[in-house]
């Protein structure tokens, strides 16, 4: 009867729907051949300026920290990037600042929806070195228009486990706009290392392995 509970209680647990486990990874350096709008900076969409509340890179949980977190003055202060007049695609690459495993992008997207200025359109690669001489697509997405600040969440993209330094988001195109293209801020979902899932239990890393292809 034992063997039975233990075995019951041990499937249970591999079945059981793992929680996104992923931490919130904010990149090292940013930079972009768009060019940008006066001072909207691209180190400005990942400083944390334009956002309501303030993460710990490595640390806060992803998931809920984008899913509950808006924007401030993302629209009319020093707190997003846009691209430079006329320039409405191209690349933005983010530095993470190290080789890290990544399964997700968190967007904040432009907050002013009237001028349909926001990412639309967005392509993430992969890769060890800052040249993407060996890109890994990690897939091709799609973000919606800006809301009003308070409630401009950040929209959440998943994607298989991959091991980076380096992501390039290649903007396709924006909601409209023939004068610029931006956003207020981003973020990426750290994988918990193997001693980190230990302690989630099997669920989670059994719901990592199957990310991984393991």
């Amino acid at each position: 009867m034992l063997k039975l509970t233990l075995r019951c209680s041990i499937a249970a647990a591999l079945l059981a729907p793992a929680a996104h486990a992923g931490t919130m990874l904010q990149p090292a350096a940013a930079s972009t051949n768009m060019g940008w709008f006066n001072t909207y900076e691209p180190f400005r969409a990942i400083n944390q300026s334009g956002l309501a509340a303030t993460y710990t890179s490595g640390v806060t949980d992803f998931a809920t920290f984008a899913s509950t977190t808006g924007t401030v003055n993302g629209g009319s202060s020093f707190t997003g990037w846009y691209s430079q007049a006329n320039t409405t695609t191209g690349n933005f690459d983010f530095d993470l600042g190290g080789t890290f495993a990544i399964d997700g992008f968190a967007l904040w997207n432009d907050p002013q929806a009237s001028p349909n200025q926001g990412v639309n359109s967005f392509t993430l690669l992969a890769d060890d070195n800052a040249a993407f001489s060996s890109p890994v697509n990690l897939g091709t997405f799609s973000a919606v228009d800006g809301i009003p600040n308070a409630t401009n969440f950040g929209q959440q993209f998943s994607f298989a486990a991959t091991s980076a330094s380096h992501v390039r988001m290649v903007i396709n195109s924006n909601h409209g706009s023939t004068l610029t293209t931006g956003f207020v801020e981003a973020a990426f979902s750290q994988v918990p290392s193997p001693a980190s899932l230990a302690l989630l239990g099997p669920a989670a890393l059994l719901a990592t392995r199957r990310r991984r292809g393991v």
